[in-house]
């Protein structure tokens, strides 16, 4: 798997401020009984145990993104803002060990760009970052170029840039694959704008289909930052029809034995993982709310 450079700073800072203030949260995210029709995503359990929520506006745009580690704590959240026209605008993210993100966003034709800065536990800034996303004119997802600065004086990542590069193809609507290009440069402060390269890492991801319509996929498309912080190679958002198998070099991915609601959307499946010839297997659970309430 390809870690992000933001991977890098969350689990090397030691920090230990806990979300307290969302603890009166977890009372509301209790997923409801799926319905027939019209419903958007609201809950996903892993093995049993609930892992990610989502909150939506009228317009079924992600306000409020949960994700909860294995003992259900909250491990991190995510605000998401849009202006009067659905256009993204902003995000704030919270992590469990203190570290926060807020930004703001400019949604152009074809175009999300999206600049913030990224903060220590007490408020002070460890370092700028930069995303743009491309989208293309049937409003897919089609590429980013996500840029981090590390130029705190006294941390043991300093003056290091890590450059995230995501490009996707499409058949229609369906991701066929997604090319992920992790590359970390070190710079010296006194020339800033000349990097060395001290690692470029490239994992192809492959995605095969069924016939059975993927009616989450809109709600991808809706929302591309989402894809963002939860994997833009996220197999649930990739095509208009359901993944049945992803490939990255010699590890596969198979979804087996899905389940879906009256209305076709995806109740249960298996997911069997193999990776160097060991495998493992994942049940999910996948809960909804009608649109109606939104």
């Amino acid at each position: 798997m390809l870690y992000s450079k933001k991977s890098v700073l969350y689990y090397a800072t030691v920090l230990s401020l806990m979300l307290g203030t969302m603890a009166c949260k977890k009372k509301d995210t209790t997923p409801p009984d799926p319905g027939p029709d019209d419903q958007v995503l609201s809950a996903i359990h892993q093995n049993g145990v609930l892992t990610d929520s989502f909150y939506y506006n009228k317009q079924q745009q992600i306000i409020h993104y949960i994700h909860f580690n294995a003992t259900r704590e909250i491990d991190k959240y995510c605000d998401m803002t849009y202006d009067n026209e659905g256009g993204f605008t902003g995000a704030s993210l919270y992590f469990k060990n203190g570290v926060s993100e807020k930004n703001q966003a400019i949604t152009t034709a074809g175009q999300i760009r999206i600049v913030g800065n990224i903060y220590y536990s007490n408020g002070t800034i460890w370092s700028p970052y930069t995303t743009i996303l491309k989208l293309d004119n049937g409003g897919r997802f089609v590429s980013m170029l996500d840029t981090v600065h590390a130029g705190s004086k006294n941390n043991i990542l300093s003056y290091l840039r890590w450059i995230d590069i995501q490009t996707r193809k499409y058949d229609d609507d369906k991701l066929v694959y997604v090319e992920m290009e992790g590359i970390t440069t070190k710079y010296d402060p006194a020339t800033p704008n000349i990097d060395t390269i001290v690692s470029d890492k490239v994992i192809t991801k492959h995605f095969e289909y069924g016939n059975t319509p993927n009616k989450l996929y809109p709600i991808g498309k809706k929302n591309p930052y989402l894809l963002v912080i939860i994997g833009a190679a996220n197999p649930f958002y990739a095509g208009s029809t359901n993944v049945t198998k992803t490939t990255e070099g010699n590890n596969t991915t198979v979804f087996q034995d899905i389940e879906f609601t009256s209305g076709f959307y995806v109740r249960k499946r298996k997911e069997t993982i193999t990776v160097d010839g060991v495998t493992s297997t994942i049940n999910w659970e996948f809960y909804y709310s009608p649109v109606s309430s939104l």
